[in-house]
């Protein structure tokens, strides 16, 4: 019998609760401290303003504020350092930092440890993708490949329990896909989108044609995978948007790629509301102030809700940081000033 060992059902940065319970409900059960370190951490990870170098030195604020606090509970102060190098290499792979960064925070982290056997695969997927953006394939595979091995030989196994079976099926396809594109040297859909983004020598007209080559190339190698299909045309979307607004395009630009945008969908509540910002900002650069409100307002009702979402870590941080950004725009629409 080989069931997985260190499996665990507690998620530390996820707290689950009863089938039923809100997770308002669930939130309001947590020890104070685990509140405010969430709401702590999500503040940085959402923070618009802070660069890399700057996040980093919050999160370790937090953590050293955080262990403090735990004084002689070694299992806090553990569960705590490790939280926080897992937010610092999920920012790392969301800010693209280069492969000796997210190095030495995976070395941290493989030091400091995993609560579970599915934070230890969430993790290791993270940093083979830290690889895979910065062409360290073999890096990448190095990691992977034993968690698929792993995974195969724990679901051959007849006597698996439900909960780590279930997990395990979830896993290894996703592993083998980044083993797939690992092996074939392919670095990944942001990475080409963001050399579009961010260069120098190419006009906001070249910019398209490109992101439609890398659409249309991507869509291609998904196949017949249908969920790869919609969310990579709604990458290449948001991303258009994205520079439309850097390149100070006229409305009628920036209003066909909304449109485009709203057709495709948002794949997370989060982009949804950080795109109809980038929207609402290219309704202001033009001085479209009533086409900017009539989109930013309808999400400042919903934000003052506060509606529940299973996807949302801390829906309450989430909506409170939204609510900022929104009001702070729709003011400025009213007000009719241009950026």
């Amino acid at each position: 019998m080989s069931e997985a060992r260190g499996w665990s059902r507690r998620r530390t940065n996820a707290p689950c609760g009863p089938p039923g319970e809100s997770r308002t409900d669930m939130l309001r059960k947590l020890e104070p401290e685990e509140i405010a370190f969430i709401e702590r951490v999500n503040a940085v990870y959402l923070s618009d303003e802070l660069d890399f170098e700057e996040a980093v030195r919050e999160y370790r604020r937090i953590e050293e504020e955080f262990v403090e606090r735990a004084g002689d509970n070694e299992y806090h102060v553990v569960e705590t350092r490790r939280r926080i190098t897992e937010w610092i290499l999920s920012e790392a792979v969301r800010d693209v930092q280069p492969h000796e960064v997210c190095r030495e925070i995976w070395h941290e982290l493989l030091q400091r440890g995993f609560s579970d056997v599915q934070k230890r695969y969430n993790m290791s997927g993270i940093y083979a993708r830290c690889c895979q953006l910065n062409g360290e394939f073999d890096a990448g595979l190095a990691v992977i490949e034993p968690l698929i091995a792993e995974a195969e030989q724990a679901l051959a196994d007849p006597a698996l329990p439900p909960n780590p079976r279930i997990f395990y099926e979830y896993a290894l396809p996703i592993d083998r896909k980044i083993r797939d594109e690992l092996k074939a040297g392919i670095r990944s859909l942001m990475q080409r989108i963001e050399a579009v983004y961010f260069s120098d020598e190419m006009s906001f007209e070249e910019a398209v044609r490109e992101y439609r080559r890398i659409e249309e190339e991507f869509v291609e190698r998904a196949g017949d995978n249908e969920a790869d299909v919609v969310e990579t045309r709604r990458s290449i979307t948001e991303w258009l948007l994205r520079h439309a607004l850097e390149k100070e395009q006229p409305h009628e630009v920036c209003r066909e790629i909304w449109h485009e945008l709203l057709q495709r969908g948002f794949s997370r509540i989060e982009e949804r509301h950080r795109s109809s910002r980038i929207y609402a900002r290219c309704c202001q650069m033009n001085g479209e102030f009533d086409a900017g409100l009539a989109v930013i307002e309808p999400l400042i009702a919903e934000s003052e809700q506060e509606p529940e979402d299973a996807a949302l870590p801390d829906p309450h941080a989430f909506y409170e940081h939204a609510l900022e950004k929104h009001r702070e725009i729709r003011d400025e629409l009213k007000a009719g000033i241009r950026r």
